[in-house]
């Protein structure tokens, strides 16, 4: 996995030249400028990963000083990607709990693959 806000993501390409065993993260997507998005990234249609890129909004750091509840933040977070017109369609496959379920299939597969291989 791989993690880049957005305004560095340009300068880290390529990270992995034929991008089967990366997952992109773009981080912060809350603060790009009014009238830019990401989704052509998110899409892959700028580069394309095997496991594809995922959205995240992390919590600010005003969040963090006042002990906003992750609960919350995660709430915050989906209705950002189920409300902003460039990310709505894709909004099922954004956010942190997407990301986590991505990274518990690629756990799960790698567990299985490296138990077979020591059972040889």
């Amino acid at each position: 996995m791989i993690v880049f806000s957005f305004c560095n993501w340009l300068s880290h390409v390529p990270f992995e030249i034929l991008g089967r065993r990366t997952i992109g993260v773009l981080t912060k997507l809350d603060l790009m400028d009014a009238g830019t998005n990401a989704l052509d990234i998110l899409t892959g249609r700028v580069y394309q990963l095997k496991l594809g890129f995922i959205g995240v909004v992390n919590r600010s750091q005003h969040d963090i000083s006042t002990n906003k509840p992750m609960t919350e933040a995660l709430k915050a977070e989906g209705e950002f990607f189920k409300n902003h017109p460039a990310y709505r369609n894709i909004s099922s496959r954004c956010g942190t709990p997407f990301l986590a379920k991505t990274l518990n299939i690629v756990r799960n597969a790698l567990q299985w693959y490296y138990y077979g291989m020591s059972r040889l």
